[in-house]
């Protein structure tokens, strides 16, 4: 069993009790009693930096978010999945793609919220080829646990040949997110053109004009004066 000893931080919780103090801990099940507790005063706060809180606490910061998402490319498709009748037939039309947010080498380590999937829509470019003749390369445009916009460039299942490939990733590059400061609370698109919104009320887009018109070839996000 777990003691005040074992939750030790600087200036200690003095005069609380250990029999108080473990009541306390055992009721910490829920998301707004962590908060609660925590902002007690500042050395309860101060445990929020304590490894054994770290679950609990990344628990808390993490809900109503995710790790990964399921897309099926089409809506009919998803009645395909649920349908306990499929037939191999079926099955076959089905195309879909695990999104997760992927660590660069060349990055600093992600931290957990930053790692974590808020909000996540899908975004496209036609793309002219030389062996296909044209296709659409696909991103995932998110908002991760920081409230930052972020993006993912998604290969899908049928074009992972190097030619696709290497036109995808040219086409991801030319994507130009908003500054990374600005905190956003909700993302939705069309495919070709996409808003967001901040957490100020402000509205960013991409591949649209300041006539509400779509702004073909741009990948350029940009403060929407509507």
């Amino acid at each position: 069993m777990a003691t005040p000893q074992d939750y030790n931080v600087i200036g200690g919780l003095t005069g609380l009790g250990e029999n108080r103090f473990l009541k306390i801990l055992s009721e910490t099940s829920t998301i707004p009693d962590v908060q609660q507790f925590l902002g007690i005063n500042k050395r309860t706060f101060a445990i929020k930096n304590h490894f054994r809180f770290q679950s609990t606490l990344e628990y808390a910061l993490s809900y109503n978010t995710f790790k990964r998402a399921l897309i099926v490319k089409r809506l009919p498709q998803v009645a395909t999945i649920i349908d306990p009748d499929r037939t191999e037939e079926d099955k076959a039309e089905v195309r879909t793609k695990i999104f997760e947010i992927k660590q660069n080498l060349d990055e600093e380590k992600l931290s957990f919220l930053a790692k974590r999937i808020k909000k996540v829509t899908l975004i496209y470019h036609n793309i002219q080829s030389d062996e296909t003749g044209s296709f659409y390369a696909w991103a995932a445009i998110y908002i991760n646990g920081l409230n930052q916009l972020k993006a993912e460039l998604l290969v899908m299942p049928e074009h992972y040949s190097e030619a696709h490939v290497t036109k995808s990733e040219e086409f991801f590059k030319t994507i130009q997110l908003p500054p990374q400061e600005i905190k956003f609370v909700e993302v939705k698109s069309a495919g070709a053109y996409t808003l967001a919104l901040t957490e100020d009320g402000k509205l960013w887009s991409r591949g649209m004009n300041d006539d509400g018109n779509w702004d073909v070839g741009t990948e350029i996000w940009r403060l929407n004066p509507h």
